[in-house]
């Protein structure tokens, strides 16, 4: 199986998507059937915008409690820090 490389990138196929943020690409349907990832459609079929992406992260990143009281976690991406754009820091 060959993986792209999708750096520098602004925008994603479903598939790539799904395989960004570790998801199947019908976990990717039903978050956007649900509002959750809103994809571009200015082309046939829908594009998801990286920055879209990163929102997604941040806007449902869990809570966890931690020994000093509640905090948010880090806005990573399978152990990797990114930035608005979805880039490896």
């Amino acid at each position: 199986m060959q993986t792209q490389d999708t750096s520098g990138r602004l925008a994603l196929s479903r598939e790539e998507a799904a395989r960004t943020l570790g998801i199947s690409p019908a976990s990717v349907d039903r978050l956007t059937k649900r509002g959750l990832l809103r994809p571009s459609r200015a082309t046939r079929r829908p594009l998801y915008p990286v920055t879209e992406l990163v929102e997604f992260l941040n806007r449902t990143r869990p809570l966890f409690k931690s020994s000093g009281g509640s905090a948010e976690s880090t806005g990573t991406s399978h152990g990797k820090e990114v930035n608005e754009n979805g880039e490896n820091l």
